[in-house]
């Protein structure tokens, strides 16, 4: 498939098979993910954080922002995953021989139910939890401690 594999060589071989519109193959259904992702996360983070009720100076603070980003992550990925599955089988159709061609999404979620049921939309999830859970477990703690040395007041 790809001769060298380097960056520009990747690129000039996306440019080949489908030019510009093979740069942003999965774009529209990433914005569907990721938006409601996003929103679950930071939402469920705030409100895990308020139920607690843990105040900055507590020394417990820094284990419970964790213990709460990498809960709030879990749930937000959980319930956005199959629309991150999607965008994977749809960036690599026509490119990986073992994914089919699919002509549309409703081809693609027919298939994908049809051979595996419900649980063919959250293969990997557990591979992807593994990845993004520690990293964004991280990012919330690094954001409370960072709003503390500022100064920043939670409402």
């Amino acid at each position: 498939m790809f001769d060298k594999a380097t960056i520009a060589s990747i690129a000039k071989g996306v440019w080949k098979r489908a030019g510009y519109k093979g740069f942003f193959k999965g774009c529209f259904i990433n914005l569907f993910g990721i938006t409601p992702f996003i929103g679950l996360k930071l939402s469920l983070f705030d409100y895990l954080n308020s139920f607690w009720g843990v105040a900055r100076d507590h020394k417990l603070f820094d284990i419970i922002n964790i213990t709460n980003g990498a809960l709030a992550t879990i749930v937000a990925g959980s319930c956005t995953y199959p629309s991150e599955l999607l965008k994977r089988v749809w960036q690599l159709r026509g490119i990986d021989e073992t994914v089919p061609n699919y002509t549309n999404l409703r081809v693609c979620c027919k298939d994908i139910y049809s051979k595996q049921g419900l649980k063919g939309f959250f293969n990997g999830m557990l591979a992807a939890n593994m990845k993004v859970v520690p990293a964004n477990a991280l990012l919330f703690l690094f954001n409370e401690r960072i709003k503390k040395w500022w100064g920043v007041q939670s409402k």
